[in-house]
């Protein structure tokens, strides 16, 4: 690679420089890739439920609500999947829309990238199994602390005129048992002299770095890296508070619905042309009270065939089903009653909320079944609508 950069901030402005000797390049030279700053990103780890690969998304979007206190509208994340034995881990790289934006002005086609698509190659070079690396920008610093090749903790802090104070910063922020990590110092060539000295005066022999110029490791990057925010335009993340998603549990209830609403339809048919023969039939033959009875009762028994409020019982199901519960079948029954087969989690807590809500009476739990490899289980729910809904 030819062109890789980074940007440099001096009082108001902000410079583009070379990365492999730190030259300043014209904003319209094309970049084939621009290191991004990180104190822009925040970063997190989290575990990964035995769960299918193209769900992955879709959970960390709904688990970063609680982790990232942003506004969803503007936040948008990447991650990489980190695999140890049967665990997977996920390092979520976090960030604003107008931030990925704002580096794409200047690399519309290049590669982004942050000290952990530079640190993470260089893992399987070290054997400890507790592994700090130190990446030594101009304008930051940025601390990961690695055990067993996982990242547990990423820390930036911006730096100090005096590196002397940049390493008290960094002390802060360090495990206590320094002793059983291996630190790894990666920083530009210019300074690597004054932060070898820097460390032989803070750690004399108790511990012993190892240092990397970030030069020599740029030179080893190419395109076939796994890379972040390879989409020009992320999506933003999406919540189910203000976001109508039509995914795979929506699907099976808007057809229900549709089925519904046909049935619907033809019962106020029907019910129009019943009323008006029934009213037709009484007048012409007041004196047959026979007639007039027996047509009564048919009104009866077709208001007892009436289909329930599909707009209603769309709304209820769907406050009830979320997101981890999907339908496979739902059967009404005329005598009011229904079946639905579902799989997903927590089915006795779903019959709570069921129970709990005036348009539902009497539903139980008939069957659950576990599924192998997963946390959820299929479950039968049955029931009754309320008469009164």
């Amino acid at each position: 690679m030819k062109e890789l950069a980074f940007m440099q901030k001096e009082q108001d402005t902000v410079k583009l420089l070379r990365i492999q000797d730190k030259q300043e390049i014209d904003p319209q030279t094309p970049l084939e890739g621009i290191l991004m700053s990180r104190t822009d990103f925040t970063i997190k780890t989290t575990t990964i439920p035995p769960i299918q690969s193209s769900e992955v998304r879709n959970m960390l979007s709904y688990r970063l609500r609680s982790m990232y206190p942003g506004d969803p509208e503007q936040t948008i994340f990447d991650y990489k999947i980190i695999i140890r034995g049967k665990n997977r881990y996920a390092i979520l790289f976090i960030t604003t829309r107008d931030t990925i934006e704002e580096y794409r002005t200047f690399c519309p086609r290049g590669i982004l990238w942050l000290p952990f698509n530079l640190i993470r190659p260089l893992l399987k070079m070290y054997t400890e199994k507790l592994k700090i690396f130190l990446f030594w920008h101009p304008d930051w610093i940025d601390i990961s602390i690695f055990e067993d090749d996982v990242l547990v903790n990423s820390t930036a802090v911006k730096r100090e005129v005096d590196p002397g104070f940049d390493l008290h910063k960094i002390q802060n922020v360090l495990p206590k048992d320094l002793e059983n990590y291996q630190i790894i110092s990666l920083s530009f060539m210019d300074e690597m002299d004054s932060l070898k000295n820097l460390a032989k005066e803070q750690f004399k022999k108790t511990i012993s770095p190892q240092f990397i110029s970030i030069e020599e490791s740029v030179s080893y990057m190419n395109n076939k890296m796994d890379f972040l925010f390879k989409q020009q335009i992320v999506n933003p993340v999406l919540t189910f508070y203000n976001k109508l998603r039509v995914d795979y549990l929506l699907i099976p209830l808007i057809l229900f619905a549709l089925l519904l609403f046909n049935k619907q339809v033809m019962f106020k048919r029907d019910y129009r042309n019943k009323l008006k023969q029934v009213y037709t039939e009484t007048i012409e033959r007041s004196q047959l009270q026979g007639v007039y009875n027996k047509k009564l009762e048919e009104l009866k028994e077709l208001e007892k065939k009436k289909p329930p409020d599909m707009y209603r019982l769309f709304s209820e199901l769907s406050k009830i089903f979320r997101y981890d519960i999907k339908i496979e079948t739902f059967r009404y029954n005329k005598d009011g009653t229904f079946i639905v087969d579902c799989i997903g989690i927590d089915p006795l807590n779903r019959v709570k909320e069921f129970n709990e809500n005036d348009f539902f009476d009497s539903v139980k739990v008939r069957e659950i079944e576990t599924i192998p490899g997963s946390s959820r289980v299929k479950f039968r729910l049955t029931g009754r609508l309320n008469e009164e809904r």
